[in-house]
């Protein structure tokens, strides 16, 4: 999963990006980070002892990281072959590394092979087509580089090479084609748009939610807590190029509510203890491929196949994990509570703590959710 990162918050006093602020290393397993361009960008400046000076709107990707909220666009001009390339690409930040690393996987947004990750091979000049991301796939990864700037040409006029990421690996064949300096063009996508997601609301998950209802309420309404995106790649929703067409990102959010897991009335010489199972989170099934795949259920009816890859899963748990959450293999947890209340009662019910994901898709519609069970924090009410 990702959160984001803005060029305003990235960008020094100097205009240009902050080294500390692209060495910072993603928090825990499975994450990394998303680049939003939020703000219009100008240059200014001189060179050749001042003889040349500008100020022009930056229309081209200057400096990395590139922005993940546009698309993207590498080209290269040959002025002696007059030739002129163009490739559409998507970068997505490789998983659990910092943005001054420039790690990408490089992935295939439209024709043939949509959706696809660029694959590097082990011999120069050899055509490998794109295929599905496997984000263990070391000759998946590429890196991106700046070349050195050239006198009298602005700043906006920065050209970039690409290269493996595996020692012993060459870069993707389109790139091989053409032994160049690519520009780098952004331009505003229409398919999607991303705002601020940063992650878990600390104080807000440990603040939990109200539970001031009547023992009618079977769940409380939801509190989000938490937010981040997860790329196509990592979700088996459909068809591959359906999928960059639809949702290129999902919205992942975290909720928190209370849940009613057990209700009562007080009888003749009862006592004040109780005990209830409580049902815990979906049955996973085996890894296929990297992926574990669940069951969601359309208001049409039937039932479709939703995938996670492993790594997500991986980063749920572990999220759930260090907000208490206990890990184990028993369908059901068998609870028993001891509760006093100094008064009249005629009625009594339990809540457990859920913390749930959503993924959803660009267009809002919800691809699937997983619910988590806290059953360390219970909460009773009595009328």
């Amino acid at each position: 999963m990702y959160v984001t990162r803005t060029y305003s918050q990235l960008h020094g006093k100097n205009g240009y990006f902050n080294s500390e602020a692209l060495a910072e290393v993603p928090e825990g397993p499975n994450l990394g980070f998303l680049v939003i361009k939020d703000e219009d960008e100008y240059d200014q400046g001189s060179c050749c002892f001042g003889w040349f000076k500008w100020k022009t709107m930056i229309t081209r990707i200057r400096e990395l990281p590139p922005p993940q909220n546009k698309d993207l666009t590498l080209t290269y001009h040959d002025d002696i072959n007059k030739k002129f390339v163009s490739i559409p690409i998507i970068f997505i930040p490789v998983l659990n590394q910092p943005l001054s690393s420039n790690r990408y996987y490089a992935i295939k947004p439209e024709g043939r092979f949509k959706g696809g990750a660029f694959t590097c091979t082990r011999k120069k000049h050899t055509h490998t087509n794109p295929m599905p991301l496997n984000p263990q796939n070391i000759y998946q990864q590429v890196e991106i580089f700046q070349h050195e700037e050239i006198c009298c040409y602005p700043p906006n006029y920065v050209q970039y090479g690409i290269k493996s990421v595996a020692s012993d690996g060459f870069r993707p064949y389109v790139t091989t084609q053409y032994d160049a300096k690519w520009n780098l063009y952004p331009s505003t996508p229409y398919q999607f748009e991303l705002s601020e997601a940063r992650g878990i609301d600390y104080h807000l998950r440990a603040r939990l939610p109200n539970l001031d209802c009547s023992l009618l309420c079977k769940s409380t309404k939801p509190v989000i807590v938490g937010k981040w995106y997860c790329p196509f790649m990592f979700v088996k929703d459909g068809r591959v190029r359906d999928q960059v067409e639809r949702s290129m990102y999902y919205v992942v959010t975290l909720e928190q509510r209370w849940e009613q897991v057990f209700a009562g009335k007080r009888t003749y010489g009862s006592c004040n203890s109780v005990t209830f199972d409580v049902e815990k989170e979906q049955v996973e099934k085996n890894a296929d491929d990297g992926v574990i795949w669940f069951t969601s259920y359309e208001t049409e009816g039937g039932d479709l196949g939703v995938g996670l890859r492993v790594e997500v899963i991986e980063r749920m748990k572990w999220e759930q994990e260090r907000g208490g959450w206990e890990k184990g293999k028993d369908r059901k947890v068998k609870i028993e509570r001891v509760e006093e209340f100094q008064g009249d009662w005629n009625q009594f019910a339990c809540y457990v703590l859920v913390e749930r994901f959503n993924f959803r898709r660009m267009d809002g519609s919800l691809a699937m959710a997983y619910d988590f069970k806290h059953t360390h924090q219970i909460k009773t009410i009595f009328e």
